[in-house]
């Protein structure tokens, strides 16, 4: 895990960099204003490593599960933010992305992601993480 996690940081930075609305906030005024993305140079998602004790095999066999045995895998929706503006209006942000990598120890690892859907779509999401894996696996993980 040591070379992994930092491989995977930096593949997620590089990818970010063609999808940066996933490093911004989704900024939520108050109605009757739209919402709208935020992003500044610096903007990050957040990456939360998680060790985890449950069995590996039975995850990924195929037959049924309940889907409460997967929550684990997804990273929790990162607090929403109270700003101010220089107009004095009141807003909340919330980060659009969040990534959590769950390590089962020598097993394997399990890689969940929560995005807002204002963000992006499920086809956009698609190709993010597709665009993240080919920057994997140019670093040779």
């Amino acid at each position: 895990m040591e070379t992994i996690l930092p491989e995977l940081k930096s593949s997620l930075s590089l990818t970010l960099q063609l999808f940066f609305p996933f490093a911004g906030y989704l900024v939520l005024p108050p109605p009757p204003q739209m919402p709208s993305i935020l992003y500044t140079e610096g903007d990050y998602v957040a990456l939360v490593v998680y060790d985890s004790t449950a069995d590996f095999n039975h995850l990924v066999a195929d037959h049924a599960r309940h889907c409460r045995e997967f929550q684990a895998l997804v990273p929790n929706s990162p607090p929403a933010i109270a700003t101010s503006r220089s107009n004095g209006c009141k807003h909340m942000q919330r980060p659009t992305m969040a990534v959590q990598v769950t390590i089962f120890p020598n097993v394997g690892i399990s890689i969940g992601v929560g995005f807002s859907h204002i963000a992006a779509d499920g086809r956009t999401l698609a190709h993010f993480m597709k665009s993240w894996h080919r920057f994997i696996n140019l670093k040779g993980i």
